[in-house]
């Protein structure tokens, strides 16, 4: 009988494998669902064959919402049941009622000779088999197992003819469902018990020599992993019948499927959505995606990445099939755009995963710039600026909010010019207030202000000073206005030559005269212009301020005090000097003809003070 179907296999190859080299070019997932009438979907209280899905439909829903389905395809198989279910591929090889052997070897005579896996497997090219069999095969003689090894073969020599590399998802079968008011209760009781040494000999002589040996399987335990409860739905389990679930158990057994498909199909990742301006660098990433492969990760991914959604069409950059492919975000019509990109990757076993990313590109709205506040005189020629505003081909539009007396050289340029109004109350000012608006080519719109203070132009030098000779002396035009965009100039005109630190500041300074360069007799007054000048370089403003060199020795008037405390206080003419307790002398100088008599009346009167204050204490001890 093997013999007979190697030589069926080769004679079908002949005609047949080079149309599967063909269109086995294109990369897809082909999952063909095999088994008996659990994966048809018979029974379960759905007796219409077009809305019989089984755990396919479930199944379907996950690997479409993974990306595992192109173009609405997935499954393959000779037959179709829930034909009538939208959204659904219904192709499976479900056959009701059939063993492992007659789906080996064909059932005849009620089917066609050819009607049996190797050509299903020929016809269909699946990649992956979702395989659930043997609930038609309890015997209870332990050798069930070897019909689920001997299909296994039928599909290795598939891969070996056709050169098609298929994974199993190898189900160990679900149990049944025994009622105690079955009249064959006692029947399902044994069956299930079978059922559990069935399974257990499909994983120890099946599986796991086949394991050992490299094939490409997979295992998951539905009679215990898919958390079925086996009391009837009648009575809140999962079951319809004894052998069949309801659509809650079908449920259970997609998710496990769905667990081992996850240890075969490639994981697609085309990274994070992103949102940025146009024109800026986009980087598609699609480093994330893996091929787990039963906890193998030495299969080499291609990627072919695809724009799906969003005008313009981009040329990503080095190629579509670059890991990290880039290119620069267009320039956008509207506020925004969304391109989308649809990444596909393809592992050596042609297995496709696909994923997509949105990259949100933002067109650059326009900022309006009116520059900064400016301080000018009367007269000035003024320019406005607003270059420094941006979008995309902007225009500009100037509108005076305040203020009178002017006109804008165009009110459309980025850099209008005007002439400052006169100014009618002496050092006063004129706000003047200007709003930009720029308007980009999608008719999206920014404004700003800015403020141009109009001020008297007056130069004020500071009030006059007093200052001892060698003091630092500050001068100080700060009060000058306008306040901002002045330069300033200061020059003496008069006095003892000093030498001027900074004279292009507010602040200028100066070491003060002293007595032996100064000329005058007591007293020297210096004279200082300070002339301020515009921005714009043409009108100007002086002022004068007088700094006075006072020695010290300017007559003045005090009192003295005495009595009580056994102070003295003396008042000259000629220093002022005042004598508290402390007395103080000023350096006699040559040319105050009285200088020697003063000096002796200083000397008398500090004599007796010294003796009025010796004789006071001795009274008050002397009271005590």
């Amino acid at each position: 009988m093997k013999i007979r179907r190697f030589l069926n296999t080769i004679v079908v190859s002949m005609f047949i494998l080079p149309i599967i080299l063909v269109s086995a070019a294109a990369a897809a997932n082909k999952i063909m669902p095999l088994g008996d009438s659990i994966t048809q979907g018979s029974s379960s209280g759905v007796p219409s064959t077009a809305l019989q899905v089984s755990y396919r439909k479930v199944l379907y829903d996950m690997l479409e919402a993974d990306g595992y389905v192109v173009a609405g395809e997935i499954f393959v198989g000779t037959l179709t049941s829930g034909t009538s279910v939208p959204d659904f591929d219904p192709d499976h090889d479900g056959r009701g009622g059939w063993t492992t052997d007659e789906i080996v070897n064909g059932r005849f005579p009620l089917f066609p000779a050819n009607d049996k896996l190797d050509q299903w497997l020929l016809a269909e090219e699946p990649n992956i088999v979702l395989l659930h069999i043997g609930t038609n095969d309890i015997s209870g003689d332990n050798q069930d197992w070897l019909e689920v090894d001997n299909l296994l073969d039928v599909i290795d020599n598939y891969e070996t003819t056709s050169g098609t590399s298929v994974w199993v998802v190898l189900s160990l079968i679900i149990d049944r469902s025994c009622d105690p008011l079955d009249a064959f209760y006692t029947e399902c009781l044994i069956d299930s018990a079978q059922t559990t040494a069935f399974n257990i000999a499909v994983r120890e002589n099946v599986f796991d020599r086949r394991v050992d040996d490299g094939d490409k399987i997979v295992l998951v335990d539905m009679q215990n992993d898919a958390g079925i409860n086996y009391d009837r739905q009648s009575a809140g389990g999962d079951m319809w019948d004894d052998v069949h679930p309801f659509k809650t158990g079908y449920e259970k057994m997609a998710n496990l499927w769905y667990t081992g498909l996850e240890d075969i199909l490639p994981q697609a990742y085309a990274g994070p959505d992103q949102s940025l301006n146009e024109f800026e660098l986009v980087t598609l990433d699609a480093s994330g995606s893996s091929d787990p492969k039963n906890g193998n990760l030495n299969d080499t991914l291609t990627y072919q990445w695809v724009q799906t959604a969003g005008t313009p069409t981009v040329v990503l950059s080095p190629d579509a099939q670059a890991e990290k492919p880039t290119f620069d975000a267009p320039g956008v019509s509207s506020s925004s755009e969304t391109l989308t990109f649809t990444l596909t990757v393809t592992d050596d076993d042609e297995l496709v995963s696909t994923d997509t990313v949105d990259i949100v590109v933002q067109a650059i709205l326009p900022q309006a710039n009116a520059g900064v506040d400016q301080d000018v005189t009367e007269g000035a020629t003024v320019t406005l600026d607003g270059t420094g505003s941006t979008g995309r081909n902007i225009t500009y539009a100037w509108t005076p909010k305040s203020g009178t007396g002017w006109a804008l050289s165009d009110p459309t340029a980025p850099a209008p010019t005007f002439t400052a109004p006169s100014i009618t109350t002496a050092g006063g000012t004129l706000p003047l207030t200007f709003q930009l608006t720029v308007t980009d080519d999608l008719t999206a719109t920014s404004s700003d202000t800015v403020v141009v203070n109009v001020a008297d132009l007056q130069a004020v030098a500071g009030e006059d000073q007093t200052a001892a000779p060698g003091a630092t002396v500050t001068l100080d035009g700060s009060a000058s206005t306008p306040t901002t965009g002045l330069t300033y100039a200061w020059t003496q005109t008069g006095g003892t030559t000093v030498q001027l630190a900074d004279i292009d500041t507010a602040t200028p300074t100066f070491t003060a005269p002293r007595a032996a360069d100064i000329s005058a007799a007591v007293l020297d007054t210096l004279t200082f212009q300070l002339t301020v000048t515009d921005s714009s370089g043409l009108i100007t403003s002086s002022d004068t301020t007088r700094v006075t060199i006072d020695d010290g020795t300017v007559p003045s008037t005090g009192d003295g005090g005495g009595g009580g405390g056994g102070g003295c206080f003396i008042s000259t003419v000629a220093n002022g000097s005042q004598m508290a307790g402390n007395i103080s002398l000023a350096a006699p100088r040559a040319e105050h003809a009285a200088t020697l008599a003063i000096v002796v009346t200083m000397v008398v009167f500090i004599i007796s003070c010294v003796a009025i204050t010796l004789r006071k204490p001795r009274k008050r001890w002397q009271k005590l």
